[in-house]
C-alpha cells in the first residue's frame, strides 16, 4: 500500500506541471508494478490542467498495456459528458484505437465515432483516432463500410494533410480488400 500511496502522491503533487516524459514514466511504473488505475481515473474530475494531464497518463498506459484500460472503457464512455476535460473525445477515441471497443457499447461507440468524424467542429486528433477505430469496426460490420467511405471522402479535403494522407491510405486498403 505504501508504494501505491507514494507514486500517486507524487503524481497528484506534480501532474499539473508535468511534462510528457514525466507522464510516460508514471504510466510505465503503474503498468510495471500493476497498480490500480482508479487514482488516475479519479483525477479526471479535477480542474484543468490536472484532469487533462490525467487523461494523457491513461493514454500513455493504453499505449504500453492496452488491456489495462479495458475494464474502465464502458464507464469512461458512458460518463464522457460528465468528464470536463478538454479534448476527452480524442482521449476516448485513442483508448478505443489501442484497447478496442467493448462489445456492450459497440453500437453507441460506432454512432459517436461517426458523429465525431462528420462534425466540422471536432478537432482533427479525435477524427484521426476515430478513423482507425471505424476502419476496424468495418471489418466486423461490413454494412457500415459505405457510410464510412463516404465520410472519409468528405472529410479528407476538410482536414490536415496528415489526415488526408491517412484517409487516402485507408480508402486504398479498403478497395484492395474488396478486390
Amino acid at each position: 500500500m505504501r508504494k501505491l500511496d507514494s507514486i500517486f502522491k507524487e503524481i497528484d503533487n506534480n501532474i499539473a506541471t508535468s511534462m510528457s516524459s514525466d507522464r510516460k514514466a508514471w504510466a510505465k511504473k503503474i503498468v510495471d508494478e500493476q497498480l490500480s488505475l482508479e487514482p488516475i481515473i479519479t483525477m479526471l474530475s479535477e480542474d484543468h490542467p490536472k484532469g487533462a494531464r490525467a487523461s494523457y497518463v491513461l493514454g500513455d498506459i493504453c499505449e504500453i498495456a492496452p488491456s489495462r484500460l479495458v475494464p474502465y472503457l464502458v464507464d469512461l464512455f458512458n460518463n464522457r459528458y460528465a468528464i470536463d476535460v478538454l479534448g476527452f473525445d480524442r482521449s476516448l477515441a485513442k483508448f478505443f484505437k489501442h484497447s478496442g471497443v467493448p462489445n456492450e457499447i459497440e453500437g453507441e461507440v460506432l454512432d459517436q465515432l461517426i458523429k465525431w468524424m462528420s462534425d466540422s467542429g471536432i478537432k482533427v486528433g479525435t477524427k484521426y483516432y476515430s478513423m482507425y477505430v471505424l476502419r476496424e469496426l468495418c471489418n466486423k460490420y461490413p454494412e457500415i463500410t459505405n457510410e464510412f467511405v463516404a465520410i472519409l471522402e468528405d472529410q479528407k479535403e476538410r482536414n490536415t494533410k496528415t489526415f488526408k494522407r491517412m484517409a487516402i491510405k485507408i480508402l486504398s486498403e479498403m478497395k484492395k480488400a474488396d478486390s
